[in-house]
């Protein structure tokens, strides 16, 4: 990309870069030669730059947010426990120009179409109407309603490439890792020093309130925070971050799609119908009630609201446990993997969010020396992973061999922007 005069072409982001370093109390000046000058972008288009007074735009930018898996707690994040997710060097990115033009282009190579934003002062203002998978508009929608974008420049805009190495549909928050980052954008390209927290809880209101999707905010926070760490889903989530980097992860994908919509909205009915049983019935706490205290109630009353609230009080044992495990300085890993064995147990029969495909791998990995395994995201197909150190080689091989597609992964930073020279 160029900037042309009657003499010379010029690379305009050495210039932008120089006059931003060299000459701070210039800036005025630069400006002011840039809009009095004419200019034109080569991209293949008749893209003019209008100048922006005292902007100096960046240089091309990177942004990327990881995948996640989840590995305590699953099912339990929208009853408001705790769970420990951790994000996955699977990543979605956004690369490309912060223009003058008031418009965000992207074109994106998932499903190889050109998504085309407005800026205008309007929109800006008052948001957008939302389509299906809107989900680019939806996290402006958001982020307008907090009256962030209020007397932002609507002459800025972006132009670039949006990828994402996430598996679709696969339980690893692929649609968190594209809000995460598109959300990162938004802070980046209106300057709005927004914390980590804060760009998790917009994807989540993007995805949640916005397109009325189904979830709780693990996969958002995840993939904005990075890493492991421990949360409590209250308002606002009280979030613990863990230090130590869990080796030897290793996801197997059953080539199977989840389905969150139907059995998320159908369990989630299900264990809050037994809570408001057993609420009526006694004095329940869902943070410190034992599943003892409610076995015989709910023997005589509801097989399913036995099975359900046996999972997830059971299971909220195991999170508590594997956390005051991996805050040691040497955690102990097969007995982390025991824990992810049982905690699968309880989502295949009780939860019963687990298929045979799922059984199948988790079987595989373990003779192929897993030390332990359980299905993550919503269940019903999606993906796996398994606790193999020093095996995971083998164990993806085997979990491919098993008729999914395994493969190693590692623990990964959060959501992240870089400029390119």
């Amino acid at each position: 990309m160029g900037y042309k005069t009657g003499h010379s072409k010029i690379s305009i982001r050495r210039l932008r870069c120089y006059f931003k370093t060299r000459f701070t109390n210039h800036l005025f000046f630069f400006n002011f030669w840039i809009s009095t000058s004419s200019s034109l972008f080569e991209n293949n288009t008749d893209r003019r730059f209008k100048p922006i007074s005292s902007l100096i735009l960046p240089m091309v930018t990177l942004v990327s947010a990881p995948g996640r898996v989840c590995t305590f707690g699953e099912h339990q994040d929208y009853l408001g426990l705790s769970v420990i997710p951790a994000a996955i060097n699977k990543r979605c990115f956004i690369q490309g120009d912060f223009t003058s033009d008031g418009k965000i282009i992207l074109d994106d190579k998932i499903y190889n179409e050109i998504i085309k934003i407005p800026l205008s002062p309007d929109e800006m203002l008052n948001g957008y109407l939302l389509n299906k998978n809107d989900y680019l508009k939806a996290v402006l929608n958001v982020v307008i309603k907090r009256g962030l974008l209020k007397k932002k420049n609507s002459q800025l805009g972006f132009r670039g490439i949006l990828r994402n190495e996430v598996p679709q549909r696969s339980g690893l928050s692929s649609s968190a890792a594209l809000l995460v980052t598109f959300t990162k954008l938004i802070d980046e390209m209106f300057q709005l020093d927004l914390n980590e927290v804060e760009i998790g809880i917009i994807a989540y209101k993007a995805e949640h309130d916005e397109l009325g999707i189904p979830c709780g905010q693990m996969d958002q926070l995840a993939a904005s925070i990075g890493n492991m760490f421990h949360m409590k889903c209250v308002e606002p989530p009280e979030i613990e971050k863990i230090g130590y980097k869990l080796p030897g992860l290793v996801v197997g994908d059953t080539l199977i799609p989840k389905s969150t919509n139907n059995v998320h909205s159908i369990r989630v009915k299900e264990i809050t119908d037994a809570i408001s049983f057993l609420t009526n019935q006694m004095k329940f706490d869902i943070n410190t009630t034992k599943f003892e205290d409610v076995d015989e109630i709910l023997k005589i009353s509801n097989e399913t609201w036995l099975k359900r609230m046996r999972a997830t009080l059971k299971n909220r044992d195991i999170t508590r446990t594997a956390y005051n495990e991996l805050k040691k300085p040497s955690p102990d890993l097969s007995f982390l993997g025991s824990l992810l064995t049982k905690h699968q147990n309880y989502l295949r029969e009780d939860y019963e969010v687990s298929i045979k495909k799922i059984d199948d791998m988790i079987s595989a990995g373990m003779q192929a020396g897993a030390q332990g395994g359980k299905l993550t995201g919503a269940g019903m197909g999606g993906s796996i992973i398994m606790l193999a150190p020093e095996k995971q080689k083998e164990v993806a091989k085997a979990l491919t061999q098993a008729g999914g597609k395994g493969y190693v992964v590692e623990i990964d930073r959060g959501a992240s922007v870089t400029s390119l020279s």
